[in-house]
């Protein structure tokens, strides 16, 4: 009985493991709006465990955040939100902030359509960290170009 439970739970172990650890290696991403930052993309399942993950950290004006930047098999990016400042006073909905959430409820960066490598991800990171700041200060989430301007000149 008790053989039969531990090979049942080793089997279910292996089956999580198999879908969640990253695998396939490390796709570098990279941005002319951050020089110097690499964005590393872990190859994994449809459920990665965030946790198993590289961490990307990328600091602006003093604003820390940190993501796990994950590229399924279907080659679609997302960037996993694991550190960030927090909102202040402004409304912290997923909409007003663009985040979306997976079927885990773990939210990532919004972007539309959705990065299909890693240097349009990088881009896309880059272009919402400075949205994010400019939202914690204004209330108002600014257009991509305006944020690629605001990267621009700092």
């Amino acid at each position: 009985m008790l053989t039969g439970l531990l090979l049942l739970v080793g089997f279910i172990l292996a089956i999580v493991l198999y879908f969640a650890v990253p695998r396939r290696g490390i796709t570098t991403g990279r941005t002319s709006f951050l020089p110097g930052t690499n964005f590393a993309f872990q190859s994994t399942s449809r459920l990665p465990v965030l946790s198993l993950l590289h961490r990307t950290t990328v600091l602006w004006r003093g604003h820390r955040f940190e993501f796990a930047l994950v590229r399924f098999a279907d080659r679609v990016c997302r960037a996993y939100i694991l550190e960030q400042p927090g909102y202040l006073r402004q409304a912290t909905g997923l909409g007003a902030t663009h985040r979306l959430t997976d079927t885990l409820g773990r939210e990532y960066v919004c972007w539309t359509p959705e990065p299909r490598d890693a240097d349009q991800m990088a881009a896309a990171v880059a272009l919402w960290v400075v949205g994010t700041c400019r939202y914690r200060e204004s209330g108002h989430f600014p257009d991509p170009l305006q944020a690629a301007h605001e990267l621009r000149r700092s």
